[in-house]
């Protein structure tokens, strides 16, 4: 009997208990009599709930925890205040922030909300926030759904949300609003997930990016629209992972960089020949520390223009497919400059279908140590024009090619494909020169500053060079 009535007391102590306001437009948190029942006895459990029938400023609100917020009436503002600058008013219940109908909760002066649970979430109506220019500031620690309704991280002044390391943000439709790289600051180990079909227009929000953040793109379920908002800051990791894609979607920059400082992904781009396309008429350049792709097809250039992919750290190729130049029948170029090792694997495919005569796919290895290659799976080649290859590596030992070809063909243009090297070539594999019927202009230049030494590698005993340039007054090493 003893330990059943203290079960039931310690049930009656932490049951959830609302408390509604009563201290109308401005009021303050800490006078007990501003709510109904009467705010005397604190537990971390308490659902605080108004009628936004018109904005309410709640004020002095103390470092606290709480249950949730909850909007019972009324589409306006509840604005929670302080004048301390440490305090935090956490939110723990599973579901945080309870909408009735679509009202606002909101961040105000110098306060912290911080979501707290651990359950994920989803806002369908209501909007959660932060005042302008007032300093308040929102901390998340879970998951959460944004499916209608609204998000409004668009500050002024010294606000901002912080996702912290667990938590995240899954967009899926509403209005996601983030207008400056302070608005949000994305921790190490949290994730953005932009889940919207790509029927209309989209973006991913203004933000700060900090190592160890993730940035996917997983909707383009029911249309091809590109997500924007790619272009505005750097990235840390960067996942295209849409397994309902349902076409062809093309990103197109604009002209402006795309820096992403840990790894960018391709993981699907849904079924079949649908493809993540790099689009300009003009110039596209993305640096990426690491790439990985395992799956899907991607384009890096399917309009007119060039693209540049620059890959610092190693670059890994393991399924799916590669398209340099993937213009049709119009002229395009694409060139993979990488300064780390390259991995290409039995289950991966490179190849270029633009098939212009001005076409162009080119590798470019331009590390300052030594580049380890291995060439496996499938390297189909071009449909039209040229795949070129370039050694500007300034390691004495160069690139090591431990598995496979690199590939240097001519299929229709008048401009010779080449091999075009400053640096050396090692290891047990080889660059192998080719070409369509009567295009023989097949070359291997030798274009350094200081000696080198030619090798096997790029000059094989078979499937060698049509023509061999010198152009270094350092000279060239041939072996006897």
């Amino acid at each position: 009997f003893f330990v059943a009535s203290l079960l039931i007391l310690s049930k009656m102590s932490i049951a959830q208990i609302t408390y509604t306001w009563t201290g109308g437009t401005v009021g303050d948190y800490q006078v007990s009599s501003n709510w109904s029942p009467v705010r005397t006895t604190l537990n971390t459990t308490d659902i605080l709930a108004f009628n936004a029938i018109a904005d309410i400023s709640v004020t002095n609100v103390p470092n606290q925890t709480i249950g949730a917020v909850r909007v019972l009436s009324g589409t306006n503002s509840v604005a929670f205040a302080t004048n301390i600058t440490t305090n935090v008013l956490s939110l723990s219940a599973a579901t945080p922030l309870v909408y009735s109908t679509a009202g606002s909760i909101l961040a105000a002066d110098l306060l912290t909300i911080a979501l707290t649970n651990s359950a994920a979430f989803t806002i369908s109506s209501g909007a959660f926030g932060i005042v302008p220019s007032t300093g308040g500031k929102i901390s998340i620690n879970s998951a959460i759904t944004l499916s209608g309704g609204a998000l409004n991280f668009d500050v002024a002044g010294t606000g901002g949300t912080t996702i912290n390391s667990g938590g995240s943000i899954t967009y899926i439709s509403g209005t996601f609003t983030s207008a400056t790289l302070s608005s949000i600051t994305w921790a190490s180990g949290s994730n953005y997930y932009h889940a919207v079909t790509g029927v209309a227009a989209s973006a991913i929000p203004v933000s700060l990016w900090n190592n160890g953040s993730t940035c996917n793109i997983t909707g383009m379920s029911g249309g091809s629209i590109a997500p924007t908002g790619f272009t505005s800051t750097s990235f840390a990791n960067l996942i295209w992972n849409c397994t309902s894609q349902i076409g062809n979607v093309d990103l197109d920059f604009g002209g402006s960089p795309v820096t992403i400082t840990g790894t960018f992904s391709i993981v699907s781009t849904g079924g079949g020949a649908n493809a993540l396309r790099l689009s300009s008429a003009g110039a596209t350049i993305v640096t990426t520390s690491l790439y990985s792709q395992t799956a899907g097809n991607f384009v890096l250039q399917s309009s007119t223009g060039s693209t540049t992919l620059t890959v610092t750290n190693n670059f890994s190729h393991s399924g799916g497919t590669l398209d340099f130049a993937g213009s049709g029948a119009s002229a395009s170029s694409a060139l993979l400059n990488l300064k780390a090792n390259l991995t290409k694997a039995a289950g991966s495919t490179w190849l270029s279908s633009s098939t212009h005569v001005n076409s162009q796919m080119t590798v470019q290895f331009s590390g300052n140590t030594t580049q380890t290659v291995s060439i496996l799976g499938t390297w189909t080649n071009p449909a039209g024009g040229r795949c070129n290859i370039i050694n500007t590596n300034s390691d004495a030992a160069g690139v090591s090619i431990t598995a496979g070809i690199l590939k240097v063909f001519n299929r229709n243009s008048a401009s010779a494909a080449s091999c075009t090297s400053s640096g050396n070539f090692s290891g047990s594999g080889s660059v192998s020169y080719s070409n369509g019927a009567g295009f023989t202009n097949l070359s291997l230049v030798y274009n350094g500053t200081a000696p080198q030494a030619s090798s096997s590698v790029e000059f094989p005993t078979s499937s060698g060079p049509v023509n061999l340039t010198i152009n270094n007054t350092a000279g060239v090493n041939f072996p006897a």
